[in-house]
């Protein structure tokens, strides 16, 4: 992951707690998921987070879908 996209979700994690009061493990998990996503960018090759398209995440939620989560 890069550490630009490691900084990004944490500031949107942050944004989320003070914002919306989310729970704890609301976070986590969109900590987890979002660090997924940053990785598999990564992996292929593909653009960071900030320049990620919708195809992107469109991908990603498909895989995830397909594989139970």
């Amino acid at each position: 992951m890069r550490t630009d996209d490691g900084q990004l979700i944490e500031d949107f994690l942050e944004a989320m707690w003070l914002e919306r009061g989310l729970k704890q493990n609301t976070l986590v998990a969109y900590r987890r998921d979002l660090q997924v996503l940053a990785s598999l960018l990564n992996e292929s090759r593909q653009p960071g987070l900030t320049s990620c398209g919708v195809e992107h995440i469109q991908q990603f939620l498909g895989d995830r879908f397909e594989q139970g989560w």
